[in-house]
């Protein structure tokens, strides 16, 4: 996965990855954030990283906003590069369905989702380069003062790296 969106990775100044099931404890979902956060910290000199977001969905299953705050606190500075910060932003889950690598320049749709099935070989994912049309809509979607959605549901969680 990550291979697929290390251009982008590479090159952009806003980053934003959307998956409506997101949890910060879960390796499936550790692993392959780490491998593209890598790619951002590995980028050529002279190309500042602006913002780089999460945004996830809540529902009733998914969580109090102090027991999401924690998790995450708990559970993703040891895999975001030293320096580097991300925005975690909470949505209706109601409202969320796809999955998303976007930037300034463009974005993925990942059809299952931008978690590794726990590392299982056999399983695979349909990437998609979205088509100039739906990717100007999703990215004006996923700001965070959009009113495509109802308001973020959390939107103030800032974790900075220690990896």
């Amino acid at each position: 996965m990550a291979a697929c969106a290390e251009t982008l990775l590479r090159n952009a100044k806003d980053i934003l990855f959307v998956d409506p099931y997101f949890t910060p404890h879960d390796q499936r979902f550790k692993r392959p954030l780490q491998a593209f956060l890598q790619i951002v910290a590995q980028r050529p000199p002279g190309i500042p990283v602006a913002r780089i977001e999460i945004h996830t969905g809540h529902d009733d299953s998914a969580g109090t906003k102090s027991f999401f705050d924690a998790e995450c606190t708990r559970h993703l500075p040891s895999i975001i590069p030293r320096g580097m910060t991300i925005r975690l932003i909470r949505w209706d889950r109601n409202y969320l369905h796809n999955r998303f690598i976007l930037t300034e320049y463009g974005g993925l749709k990942f059809a299952t989702g931008l978690d590794d099935h726990n590392g299982s070989a056999t399983r695979h994912d349909i990437v998609d380069l979205l088509e100039p049309e739906p990717y100007v809509q999703t990215w004006q979607e996923y700001q965070r003062n959009s009113s495509h959605f109802p308001p973020p549901i959390e939107d103030d969680l800032i974790i900075e790296g220690i990896a």
